[in-house]
């Protein structure tokens, strides 16, 4: 088993749960660790040992991913929200091929197609609606109870399981994605505590559905994943200006399809 393989790809992962309409469940299934995630935090108890093996560099990884780029991503989206979200933008639109060829593994069948429109209107919708909701001031995170908070961690869990849902865009939808950016820099442990217990609880329930559905409806599930990643693509985008900066963010867009690709090699089929 290669720990520092995984280590890295966890790193990875973590970012991509962060970034605005990245999803660390579509960047697992290209760095080809998605399946055996989900079967071993949805089985986790049948072979406990054997799977926290697994699962610890991995997890490690992605917490040292989301504490260790929050700062670095923050600023970046302040000061430089084209060139950035134009990157992101590439890395997911670098993933699709490899998302079909990995939904068609086991055949294709033009029902799959339904599933595929279904999800992708409502991921179109999302970033719809995105587009209507502003950041709560910061700090305000320390006004809502408990409950919610836990609750959102629990959203958020669904997010990082189902691959193509990115978790920022929940956090915009419910208004405090740049405030928990923060709260993560800065080890906010009265916001971030609440939502660890949901968020725990949120990975352990999605993953086991998600887990039945890939033995289950194998071609299906793909293709209502791949509905989801194309229609968070919108969002993203920040617009574009005829300037020496759109030339740079093309460049950059372009430069997220190269990592991509070579992420996509590093993926065993």
């Amino acid at each position: 088993m290669n720990y520092f393989g995984n280590f890295f790809k966890g790193i990875i992962i973590g970012i991509g749960n962060i970034a605005p309409g990245v999803s660390g469940g579509a960047l697992a299934m290209i760095l080809g660790l998605y399946e055996d995630m989900v079967s071993a935090v949805g089985n986790f108890f049948k072979n406990m040992k054997r799977n926290l093996i697994f699962l610890f560099p991995i997890g490690l990884g992605a917490a040292i991913g989301i504490v260790g780029f929050s700062n670095i991503l923050s600023y970046l989206l302040e000061k430089l929200p084209m060139p950035t979200t134009y990157t992101f933008a590439g890395l997911i639109v670098g993933t699709l091929p490899l998302l079909v060829k990995r939904a068609n593994r086991r055949g294709f069948k033009v029902t799959y197609l339904i599933p595929f429109v279904l999800t992708l209107i409502t991921g179109l919708t999302l970033a719809f609606l995105e587009t209507g909701f502003g950041d709560i001031q910061a700090g305000a995170l320390h006004s809502v109870n408990l409950f919610q908070l836990v609750f959102g961690g629990f959203v958020l869990a669904g997010s990082i399981v189902i691959p193509g849902i990115s978790g920022s865009v929940l956090l915009m939808l419910l208004g405090f994605y740049e405030s928990f950016l923060r709260a993560v820099a800065s080890l906010d442990l009265v916001i971030l505590f609440p939502m660890g217990i949901g968020l725990a609880v949120g990975v352990l329930v999605f993953a086991k559905f998600m887990d039945y559905l890939l033995r289950e409806y194998y071609g299906i599930t793909y293709y209502a994943v791949l509905g989801f990643v194309i229609g968070a693509i919108p969002e993203i985008i920040t617009g574009y200006s005829f300037d020496w900066l759109g030339l740079v963010s093309v460049f950059c867009f372009f430069g997220g399809l190269a990592i991509s690709y070579a992420l996509s090699r590093l993926e065993r089929l």
